[in-house]
């Protein structure tokens, strides 16, 4: 029984190493896509934002999967008994092997302070577009609700803090954490293939920001 479960953990430890090299690479190609490219190599799962946000949104979502990749190999990583630092220095090795890949196939030379750059000019842009977004009327009652619900959670937050309330806070934070994490994906299944998604995943981030303002607030 002790070597099978020693040969199982063994199993877990090396698709921990295999998750991580996939997330890496997804991370370090996501890094670049920020300027155009000739062409794109997006991930299935990725397809419906490349086609509504074009290769900006492409480059942060390969941020986000290839960084939530990484983090989840980590874990798995360490669950099975799995010293931290040996996955943590295969993630960098991995992540500048990937870059030295890209690069020397890459039809111009690209710098890391380019790729820094292009990373910051994307997220700034990004982050304009986001806060100069109206609230969007959308053809779909369970995303109009959503948007409603969260616009009322962050006046919640808000007076909580006004108040100095930290019973309301804690309050606001399970509602938060359930508007988030449940609410928002059934809203995601309904409408993420239809054109007005990109409205309300616009607006959706621009009352998110506000909300983290008010998260951080130190008690």
């Amino acid at each position: 029984m002790i070597e099978k479960n020693s040969t199982l953990v063994t199993i877990e430890k090396i698709k921990s190493f295999a998750i991580a090299l996939v997330g890496a690479g997804i991370f370090s190609m996501g890094s670049t896509y920020f300027s155009e490219q000739a062409s794109y190599r997006v991930p299935r799962i990725l397809l419906p934002v490349y086609e509504i946000f074009g290769n900006i949104g492409l480059a942060v979502g390969m941020l986000i999967l290839g960084a939530g990749l990484m983090y989840f190999a980590y874990k798995k990583f360490t669950k099975n008994e799995g010293k931290s630092m040996y996955l943590l220095v295969f993630l960098v090795i991995a992540v500048l092997g990937f870059y030295g890949i890209i690069f020397s196939t890459s039809s111009k030379s690209t710098s890391i302070e380019d790729i820094k750059a292009s990373i910051e000019e994307g997220q700034k842009k990004t982050q304009d577009e986001i806060m100069n977004t109206e609230k969007p009327s959308l053809d779909n009652d369970l995303a109009n609700k959503y948007l409603d619900k969260l616009e009322a959670l962050e006046k919640k937050f808000e007076k909580a803090i006004n108040e100095t309330d930290k019973t309301k806070f804690d309050a606001c934070e399970k509602e938060y954490d359930t508007v988030t994490a449940i609410e928002f994906g059934n809203v995601v299944k309904e409408i993420s293939t239809m054109p007005e998604y990109k409205d309300f995943a616009m607006y959706n981030a621009k009352i998110l920001d506000k909300i983290q303002v008010f998260r951080s607030h130190k008690w």
